[in-house]
């Protein structure tokens, strides 16, 4: 095996070990070399996109497969990402320069502005996911 694709393995592992919780045996060398490689960025959104949809294809009612679908996604990626979605909802909230900002978002307490982005985007991805699943579509005006 050539090191480029042992090079790009190693990345790839990284990747997924860094982006979600997958057990893929991270190491030193796979971060570096995730690190270097932006590219695997869209190949993890692949796998956790193909993990998550593939709870579409269960016979099961619309309600549930959403359900469904957030829970494998956030088994997959973890809750780190909503952390860092909710501190970013606080600081966006909060009045003050930029470094008033930045100490909200290193504080672990969740404030208003970020339960509310929060709670927007998992309702917006639960109606995203309604649509894909062909409950309450609605045809375009002719």
């Amino acid at each position: 095996m050539s090191d480029s694709i042992r090079g790009v393995g190693r990345a790839l592992r990284g990747a997924v070990g860094f982006l979600t919780r997958l057990p893929v045996g991270g190491s030193e060398a796979g971060w570096n070399a995730f690190r270097r490689a932006t590219y695997t960025f869209p190949l993890v959104g692949y796998l956790v996109g193909g993990l998550a949809g593939g709870v579409f294809v269960l016979p099961v009612q619309p309600p549930t497969l959403v359900a469904g679908y957030l829970v494998v996604l956030y088994l997959v990626t973890g809750v780190t990402h909503a952390d860092g979605l909710a501190d970013l909802g606080d600081a966006l909230a909060v009045h003050g320069d930029a470094d008033r900002k930045r100490a909200v978002m290193r504080d672990s307490a969740t404030g208003v502005g970020g339960a509310l982005l929060l709670g927007v985007t998992l309702l917006v991805l639960a109606l995203g996911a309604l649509s894909f699943a062909g409950v309450g579509a609605v045809p375009a005006p002719a």
